[in-house]
C-alpha cells in the first residue's frame, strides 16, 4: 500500500520557525553576550560571594569607611577608663600613665602616693670604719680622707652633710665599755654653727670629721659606725 505524503500547512511551518528562532535566540543570548550588558539589574541578590572576589580587588578607594564597625582599638589592652595610656596592659583607671602594666588607679604613673620617685630615695648614708681608718662596709660613695694621728678620722661623703644629723657609734669595745665618739661636719663657718675647720682635705660641708676616745678621754684607735641622716 502506498501513502501520499502531504505538504505541511502554512500554520505548521510558522510554528516550526517560531520554536527554531526561539531556541537558536536562547542559545545565542547564554554564549555570546554582549559587551557591558550585564549591570546591577542582572545580578540576582547574593550573586556575588566572598569566593569570587580576588585578592586584593577591593582596594581602599572602594570601601566607604563611614559603613564600617571596627572594634575598639586602643593603645592600652584590657584598659578600663585609661586616659592618654601608652602601652598600659591590664591597667583599671590609669590616667597619663606611661608603659604601666598591671596598674590599678595610677594616676601619673611617675609618681606613687603623691611623692616623686626621688622622695624614695635612701635618706641615710652610712659605714663600718675600720680601727686603721679603712673604709669596711657602707652605703656607697664614701671615702677615707686621712687618718693623720691616733683616733683621728677624716671622711668625705658624696653629698652636702651641713645642718644633717649625724651619729658616732664605736665597734667591737670589748674592753672599754665607755669608748665615746665625737663628730662634726667641715668647711667651717660658711657649712653652719656646728661646722669645724679640718686641715686635712678639702674642707668641705661634704667631710666629717671624727675623733674617738677611750674611757680616759684619751684619743685612741677604734673601729665605728657612722651614719648621716637627711
Amino acid at each position: 500500500m502506498k501513502f501520499a505524503l502531504r505538504r505541511p500547512s502554512a500554520s505548521m511551518v510558522v510554528a516550526v520557525i517560531a520554536l527554531v528562532a526561539a531556541m537558536g535566540g536562547t542559545s545565542y543570548a547564554a554564549l555570546t553576550l554582549p559587551k557591558n550588558s550585564v549591570g546591577a539589574e542582572q545580578l540576582k541578590d547574593g550573586a556575588v560571594t566572598t569566593g569570587k572576589i580576588a585578592n586584593r580587588a577591593v582596594t581602599s578607594s572602594k570601601i566607604n569607611t563611614k559603613g564600617l564597625t571596627v572594634p575598639k582599638a586602643v593603645s592600652a589592652t584590657t584598659a578600663t577608663q585609661a586616659v592618654n595610656a601608652t602601652n598600659a596592659v591590664n591597667a583599671t583607671n590609669a590616667a597619663n600613665a606611661t608603659n604601666a602594666t598591671n596598674a590599678t588607679n595610677a594616676t601619673n604613673a611617675s609618681e606613687l602616693g603623691g611623692v616623686g620617685a626621688s622622695g624614695y630615695q635612701s635618706r641615710a648614708m652610712w659605714a663600718l670604719v675600720g680601727a686603721g681608718g679603712a673604709i669596711l662596709e657602707q652605703s656607697g660613695g664614701i671615702s677615707e680622707l686621712a687618718h693623720p694621728f691616733t683616733g683621728g678620722y677624716y671622711l668625705s661623703f658624696p653629698a652636702s652633710v651641713a645642718g644633717k644629723a649625724i651619729v658616732v657609734t664605736p665597734h667591737d669595745t670589748f674592753g672599754d665599755a665607755l669608748f665615746n665618739g665625737i663628730t662634726a661636719p667641715c668647711g667651717g663657718s660658711s657649712a653652719g654653727p656646728d661646722a669645724v675647720t679640718c686641715v686635712h682635705g678639702p674642707n668641705t660641708s661634704s667631710e666629717v670629721y671624727v675623733a674617738m676616745l677611750d674611757s680616759t678621754s684619751s684619743y685612741a684607735d677604734q673601729s665605728f659606725y657612722i651614719v648621716v641622716l637627711s
